[in-house]
C-alpha cells in the first residue's frame, strides 16, 4: 500500500475532524486494529468513551487514531500519534479506508468468464474468473467475482457486488403433487431484480420468480451462505445476514435486520426496522418496529433504535 501523508489524511477528513491532538506529520501506509502490537505506520479507530479510549489510544502502536468527539483530547497523551476527535469514528474510518486503500474495481471481463451474447452489460462492470453471466441486464459499476452465477432474465443495478459462488436467477423450490403422489415441477417464469447498491454474500442463493418477481430493494446487504426463495421482496437497506433463509413469497421492509441463521417461513411478512433475532424461526408476521426472538419467534420488544 502506498504511503499517504498524515496532512492529506487530515485534508481529506476536512469539517469532518473536530479536533486534532499530537503530531500532524508522518506518514499512514495501512488500516490497522487499535490493539495492533506492530502498528507502524497504521491507520485506526476507536468507538470507545472515557477513561476505556484514553487508555486504548495512549496504547495504540498506530500513527494516526480517529475517536469520538467527546473524548477528552488534553487527557490524552499523544506523543507522536496524531489523535482525531470525529462525531463518528467507525463511519469516517470506513469512508477513509474506501477512499485510501480500497482498490477500484477493474471494469473488466475476464477472460475465462463465460457472458451470453445478448447479455446488456454497462461497459463498467467486472465480472471475475470462471462467472457465468446469461441473458441478463448489469448496470455501471457492478462487480460480479469469479465463479459467481448470473441466470438469464436477471436484472441488477448500479454498483452491485455479487460475491464468490453465488448464484442470481436459479429456478425456485416449487413442486404440486399430481394425483399419484408425484411432484410436479411449477414453471418459473418471473426473474430476479437486485437494485441499486445491493452486496450479495458468498455462495448465497436468491431464486428467480415463478410468475412475479424475486426483488430485492436497493442497498440491502446479503451475508454468505443465505438462501432466498421464489417471490420474495426485501426492501431498502435491510441485512440479511449469514446462514439465514427467507422462503417463498416472504415480504420484508426496509432498515430491517435479519439476524444469523434465522428461518422466515413463506407468505410471512417481516415490517420495517424490524428486528429478527439469531436463529429465530419466523411463522407469522412481524410488525413494523418488533424485535422478535425464539422458536417460534416471539415479539421481545419494541425496536426503538
Amino acid at each position: 500500500m502506498a504511503e499517504i501523508s498524515v496532512a492529506d489524511v487530515l485534508h481529506k477528513l476536512g469539517h469532518a475532524a473536530i479536533w486534532v491532538s499530537g503530531s500532524r506529520t508522518g506518514t499512514v501506509s495501512r488500516p490497522v486494529p487499535i490493539d495492533a502490537p506492530a502498528a507502524a505506520g497504521g491507520i485506526s479507530f476507536c468507538t470507545a468513551s472515557a477513561d476505556n479510549a484514553r487508555a486504548m489510544i495512549a496504547d495504540s502502536h498506530a500513527q494516526l487514531v480517529l475517536c469520538r468527539s467527546d473524548t477528552d483530547a488534553a487527557a490524552i497523551d499523544a506523543g507522536d500519534k496524531t489523535i482525531v476527535g470525529v462525531e463518528h469514528p467507525r463511519q469516517c474510518f470506513i469512508r477513509l479506508m474506501s477512499e485510501l486503500f480500497v482498490p477500484p474495481p477493474s471494469q473488466r471481463i475476464d477472460p475465462s468468464a463465460v457472458v451470453h451474447p445478448s447479455a446488456k452489460l454497462d461497459p463498467g462492470i467486472s465480472v471475475g474468473p470462471l462467472a457465468y453471466v446469461g441473458a441478463c441486464e448489469i448496470g455501471p459499476g457492478t462487480t460480479i467475482h469469479g465463479r459467481a452465477y448470473v441466470a438469464d432474465g436477471s436484472v441488477i443495478g448500479r454498483n452491485v457486488v455479487v460475491h464468490p459462488g453465488a448464484v442470481i436467477g436459479a429456478d425456485g423450490y416449487g413442486f404440486e403433487r399430481n394425483e399419484d403422489g408425484a411432484l410436479e415441477r411449477f414453471p418459473h417464469f418471473g426473474k430476479v431484480v437486485i437494485e441499486d447498491d445491493v452486496e450479495i454474500g458468498a455462495n448465497s442463493c436468491i431464486d428467480r420468480g415463478t410468475l412475479g418477481d424475486t426483488v430485492i430493494g436497493r442497498g440491502t446487504k446479503v451475508d454468505n451462505l443465505v438462501h432466498i426463495a421464489h417471490n420474495v421482496q426485501i426492501g431498502s437497506h435491510t441485512v440479511v445476514t449469514a446462514a439465514s433463509m427467507v422462503a417463498g413469497s416472504a415480504v420484508i421492509g426496509d432498515f430491517s435486520w435479519i439476524a444469523p441463521a434465522s428461518a422466515i417461513n413463506n407468505k410471512v411478512a417481516v415490517g420495517s426496522r424490524a428486528i429478527v433475532g439469531i436463529g429465530s424461526v419466523v411463522v407469522r408476521d412481524v410488525m413494523d418496529d418488533d424485535f422478535v426472538a425464539g422458536v417460534p419467534a416471539r415479539k421481545v420488544r419494541r425496536n426503538e433504535s
